[in-house]
């Protein structure tokens, strides 16, 4: 299933790489892609996207991370603990996505396309490598039940993470009120990580907490798809490194369990990413034919399957 920002992607990215005249009417595409203008909210204000900052991390994965200070359109700023909401919005996923693909991207693809020589552009076996990996990208035929293994040694690895986590800060927590009886609250939270803790203190239990969540809405759901599997991996966590951990776990176990599916979820392998092995000028035919096929299985007229 494909959002309207993916639809506009994958069109833009097909009138980028074609030479050819046919374009698809304005008005068809109007009617897949759509024309949202409606403000993206929060806690009941909107976002003033016009001021928002971001560092996109690798678009292929959906990893970025939203700067502070982030606005809303009245002016006054978003607080400092409700950041971690901002990435649940789904419309404000997709406001970045195209606005990275719009105005970003384009140049990015530019400056790789005028650094690399000619001959490299050219190079069939390059092609070749493209349109198999392209090929096999498959995700709608994924099921949450085909990555369940998966799902669930992560889970029980993250778990005992998290309980060694707390059986470790319990037993600080009660060494805190011996040296300091009554303390309470904040001063002892305070007291048990000035131990300096090797597990406590440099373990994040939240992270580890929402890499437990993502496993779990995977497990609960054995009939999403591909791109529900792969959007439960980018939404999960907030920050960046976490976030980047959790999609290298679950890659190299997927890959260990079936590299047939893993070859259907991901185009690229567990050490390589987009953006050290791919531009524009590089895709060429192969990443054509798989935008026209995409396109044709969205529905969009003049493109079958």
């Amino acid at each position: 299933m494909f959002t309207t920002v993916d639809l506009r992607k994958l069109q833009d990215r097909l009138d980028d790489i074609t030479n050819k005249t046919e374009v698809i009417e304005s008005e068809e595409i109007a009617e897949y892609i759509g024309q949202n203008n409606t403000p993206i909210m929060h806690k009941g204000k909107e976002i003033d996207v016009n001021k928002l900052d971001y560092d996109m991390q690798d678009i292929s994965d959906g990893i970025y991370e939203i700067n502070a200070p982030a606005y809303y359109t009245d002016g006054t700023e978003v607080a400092d603990g409700d950041y971690d909401e901002l990435y649940d919005i789904q419309e404000l996923n997709d406001w970045i996505y195209q606005d990275y693909s719009d105005r970003v991207a384009p140049q990015e693809a530019v400056e790789d396309t005028v650094d690399e020589a000619p001959e490299e552009v050219t190079n069939s076996g390059r092609e070749e490598d493209e349109e198999t990996r392209a090929g096999k990208l498959d995700r709608l035929n994924v099921k949450g039940s085909d990555i369940a293994p998966v799902a669930e040694q992560l889970r029980a690895e993250y778990q005992k993470d998290a309980d060694e986590w707390n059986a470790r800060y319990t037993e600080l927590e009660n060494q805190a009120k011996k040296e300091k009886p009554g303390i309470t609250g904040t001063d002892l939270m305070n007291a048990v990580f000035d131990y300096d803790d090797d597990i406590v203190g440099y373990v994040n239990i939240d992270d580890l907490e929402d890499k437990i969540e993502a496993m779990d809405k995977m497990l609960k759901d054995p009939n999403m798809d591909g791109d529900d599997i792969i959007s439960a991996l980018e939404f999960s966590i907030s920050d960046t490194s976490p976030r980047e951990e959790l999609m290298q776990d679950f890659k190299i176990g997927v890959k260990n369990m079936s590299p047939e599916i893993y070859s259907k979820l991901f185009m690229y392998d567990v050490d390589e990413s987009k953006g050290t092995t791919e531009s524009i000028a590089q895709e060429g035919d192969a990443e054509l034919d798989e935008l026209k096929g995409m396109l044709g299985r969205s529905g969009v007229m003049g493109y079958t399957n």
